[in-house]
């Protein structure tokens, strides 16, 4: 699948990037260490980007 990239690209990767750290410093003052926040933070927004992608219709995309 080819990915058209937009000017708004790097726009959203650095989002998605501050969103990641953000989640993970949210998740380590939860009590959990640097690591695992990182993974779970991650997890997370993927396993969000793979619903919003089956929900979203191709035609939105």
């Amino acid at each position: 699948m080819l990915v058209k990239f937009t000017a708004a690209a790097p726009i959203i990767r650095v989002t998605v990037i501050l969103l990641v750290v953000v989640l993970a410093c949210l998740i380590q003052a939860g009590g959990h260490d640097v690591v695992t926040a990182l993974l779970i933070s991650l997890a997370a927004l993927g396993l969000a980007g793979e619903i919003a992608a089956r929900v979203a219709p191709r035609e939105a995309r």
